[in-house]
């Protein structure tokens, strides 16, 4: 946010530099991205965190550097409500169809406006503040966002059939031409504004063309609300629009800006674009908001901060942020009732006025202490990173992550085919349930789908941690390596083995391949084994009936196991970029007729190494078997991708490059083309 100095000034004395100035905001929790110096003006560009609405106002700036600086913050004609009468009445009908659409709102009609530029303090105000300014009646609305952060609309008063505006929740399909000439199809259930006939208002967004101030306006409807900011923020992301507008909209306004910004508006139109109130001056409170009360008893600040901070001190603190204090006089120790101001809503708990206490007294004022007690280690080897990554992406593709027993029964180790004697035994189990430490995950997984299977049509779990088998040098202490497991419910092999090509693929981890492999807890080829450069590292494939059928579970599930250790070795951080391709790439289809033993990884490979570099990509798309194809055969249709990095490829080029792959697949395959 763009926050002019001078403008500052007019609601708190400021002696300090502007360096200066910008250094207490940073200790108070206001970080100055910038300071620009436009003329004989200094401009602070400011990093508003997003529990402080009210910083994005200069009103809200200026307390806060009243309040650190401890200045006095000048309470000007801005924020001063007064009644007014209309000289004239233009009827206008509000009817909001649910309250938490539009809690609050404030409208009045201006009657003989006349629109034109704004004057020029007007205008370089706003440029300063990083807005463009059009005509004065827009430009009021704009400066008085920046000023006292309630964003309003001015609407053509003529324009608005049958003069009513109803605030109402959008329907599915409905759409709006937007102030910027853009049709704009509205999420379901944000929050709009219609006339008797059409949608005026994207509330909260930006207004309708069809009801915009132009130069031909000569009735203007002023109207201020406050919006369900949930629903402000849907909107926001839906159709990809953030304005400055929803950027306060989204977040818990004071919720009695909104009347000073309109009293404030109404007095600059009748200044500066003339003209006479012509309605009733509407003021609607549909939801009352009371603030909390909350009790501070001064032991707890100190505890918190872990200074002493004089009672004296706490309270000039609280009051100089507009806080409002009462003393309980019976309270067992000194306590405070403390009431925040309608410009905070962020604070309703008692750690929030320590902090505030905190950060005004000065965190850097606080004593210098080095840490008590010993230094705490980390034991474990992994980098937090990977397990973080590898969490973060599982969950990302809709796995839960589970936490099971280490100590589990016999029957469970014979269960995942496990001789027990060749797993670690508690010499005290506490009962035969927490006999063995587990040699796998997969128990526990299994376990947990069985509780969960009567709830939920399909599951998908996972779990990081330990397993536990006999140390084979000798040691008492068995070997803990960490293991990743994952379940999924349904005929899903083919996930399961793309979930972890995509988990290879976020830990840069290179030269893995897949095999066949018979494995007693997988179904007959539907298991393979998942090897690197140093070896196996893992399997996967659909668990066996008889192991579901041990646990209770029904239906088909898909696992993978992999050895979490070599991955972590594995991994990398290391990314090789290359320029994109200057020439475009060819892609063509070939539907091969193979022995039904021949592994499509293989056939891949064969293709990458007889196309060499110009061969990018190469990707099976279907598998059909027919006895026409002959006996024990089957046909595998790969797409694959050409590309120089030197040439645009020809018709000839690429057959070349064909006839190549097909008599290498041939050769070692015994593949052909299918007729």
């Amino acid at each position: 946010m763009l926050v002019p100095l001078s403008w500052l000034k007019e609601y708190v004395d400021i002696s300090l530099t502007p360096e200066e100035l910008a250094e207490k905001l940073l200790v108070s929790g206001t970080k100055v991205e910038d300071i620009r110096r436009q003329g004989e003006e200094v401009v602070f560009d400011l990093e508003i965190t997003p529990n402080r609405p009210d910083e994005l106002s200069i009103v809200g700036v200026a307390r806060e550097i009243a309040a650190i600086t401890n200045r006095e913050f000048k309470v000007t004609s801005a924020l001063t409500i007064r009644n007014v009468q209309p000289e004239t009445i233009k009827p206008i009908e509000i009817k909001v169809e649910k309250p938490l659409l539009c809690p609050r709102y404030a409208v009045v009609v201006i009657d003989g406006v006349e629109v034109k530029t704004s004057p020029e303090w007007l205008a370089k105000r706003l440029e300063r503040a990083g807005m463009r300014p059009l005509y004065n009646l827009i430009d009021i609305t704009n400066y008085l966002m920046l000023e006292l952060g309630q964003p309003m609309h001015a609407f053509d008063y003529d324009k608005i059939v049958g003069h009513q505006m109803i605030v109402r929740a959008s329907r599915k399909g409905e759409k709006i031409v937007t102030l910027d000439g853009a049709e704009r199809a509205m999420p379901e259930d944000s929050i709009v504004i219609q006339d008797r006939d059409k949608i005026i208002d994207l509330a909260g967004l930006m207004g309708g063309e069809n009801s915009e101030i132009t130069p031909k306006t000569k009735t203007v409807l002023l109207h201020s609300p406050i919006y369900d900011p949930v629903r402000i923020r849907r909107a926001s992301k839906a159709i990809s629009l953030r304005t400055e507008a929803s950027a306060r909209f989204e977040k818990l306004l004071d919720l009695e800006a909104y009347l000073a910004a309109a009293r404030r508006g109404l007095d600059m139109i009748l200044e500066l674009a003339g003209g006479e109130v012509a309605s009733e001056f509407i003021n609607e409170v549909l939801i009352p908001i009371e603030p909390p009360n909350i009790e501070l008893p001064l032991e707890k600040v100190h505890k918190v901060l872990g200074i002493k901070i004089s009672e004296d001190q706490v309270v000039n603190i609280l009051s100089s942020l507009g806080f409002t204090i009462n003393f309980l006089p019976l309270a067992n120790v000194p306590t405070l009732n403390v009431t925040p101001p309608s410009w905070r809503r962020d604070i309703n708990l008692l750690e929030d006025l320590t902090e505030e206490v905190g950060r005004i007294y000065g965190y850097n004022k606080f004593p210098l202490t080095l840490p008590s007690g010993q230094v705490p280690t980390h034991e474990d080897a992994f980098h937090p990173d990977w397990e973080r990554r590898t969490k973060a992406m599982l969950k990302g593709f809709g796995l839960n992550e589970v936490y099971g027993h280490t100590l589990i029964n016999q029957d469970a180790v014979k269960k995942i085919k496990i001789d027990p004697s060749e797993t670690v035994k508690v010499n005290n189990p506490m009962s035969s349930d927490f006999e063995y430490l587990r040699p796998s995950l997969l128990p526990g997984l299994l376990q947990a789908l069985s509780l969960n299977q009567r709830f939920y049509k399909e599951i998908a779990l996972f779990e990081l941690g330990r397993i536990f088998i006999p140390n084979e040098k000798g040691s008492k202490l068995p070997e803990q390596p960490k293991k990743l497991s994952g379940i999924l419910t349904g005929n899903k092999f083919y996930q399961v083995k793309g979930l972890v090509q995509a988990l290879f693929e976020e830990l840069n981890i290179k030269d893995y391949s897949f095999e066949p492999s018979e494995n007693d807890l997988y179904l007959p080829q539907q298991a393979a084994k998942i090897l690197l450069k140093d070896g196996v590292i893992g399997s996967l494939g659909m668990l066996n009936q008889s192991l579901l059928q041990s646990f209770d579970i029904k239906g088909g599930v898909a696992n993978f196991d992999l050895d979490f250790e070599k991955i972590h070795s594995s991994a990398t951080d290391e990314v090789k970029y290359q320029p994109l391709p200057k020439y475009p790439a060819v892609e063509e289809d070939l539907a091969l007729v193979v022995n039904k033993d021949v592994l499509v990884g293989n056939l891949i490979a064969t293709i990458k190494s007889a196309g060499g570099s110009l061969v990018v990509w190469a990707q099976p798309f279907d598998v059909y078997e027919d006895l026409r194809l002959g006996l024990n055969k089957k046909s595998i249709a790969i797409r694959i991708k050409y590309q120089s990095p030197e040439k645009t490829l020809t018709d000839n080029d690429v057959k070349v490059l064909r006839q190549k792959i097909l008599k290498a697949l041939e050769k070692e395959h015994e593949g052909v083309l299918r007729e």
